[in-house]
């Protein structure tokens, strides 16, 4: 501070309105997100929050995840909800050696993507990934690379 004390009331009230700013653009933030999220969410008469449990059917119904399940279906498969600014759903078949992961993503309330992700033990590791479920990624992905 200095030795002026208008100019030391000055700073301080500088400091009180950039935080309330700070502090109402952050609020604004968090509020426009969930707006836009609840806006995108795909199923009707839900909340964005806690309601895709109400909905599993409906996911596990579409070609493509029950293709994934054929696939890996002597693997524990796991579900999770990977949305955060877009809306996107995540299978995860783990097995000796990697993992096989099928991403759905949402657009306009519709599933508008299917990628199919094959990872090392290491999940940096990317064998490889493509749109659709076509490789098994334990018979058919090579160590040092993507498919043979």
């Amino acid at each position: 501070m200095t030795g002026n004390k208008a100019a030391n009331w000055t700073i301080v009230v500088s400091v009180i309105i950039a935080s309330m700013a700070a502090a109402l653009w952050a609020a604004y933030e968090a509020d426009r997100h969930v707006m836009r999220m609840e806006s995108l969410w795909p199923f009707e008469n839900a909340t964005y929050h806690g309601s895709v449990e109400d909905h599993m059917g409906e996911i596990r119904g579409l070609p493509e995840v029950e293709s994934f399940h054929e696939m890996y279906a002597g693997h524990g498969i796991n579900f999770s909800d990977r949305t955060l600014y877009k809306v996107q759903f995540e299978y995860v078949a783990r097995g000796d050696g990697g993992s096989a992961h099928l991403i759905i993503g949402y657009y306009d309330r519709e599933p508008s993507s299917f990628l199919h992700i094959c990872s090392h033990d290491d999940p940096r590791r990317e064998l490889f990934r493509e749109k659709g479920i076509k490789t098994d990624c334990f018979s058919h992905a090579a160590p040092g690379g993507g498919p043979p």
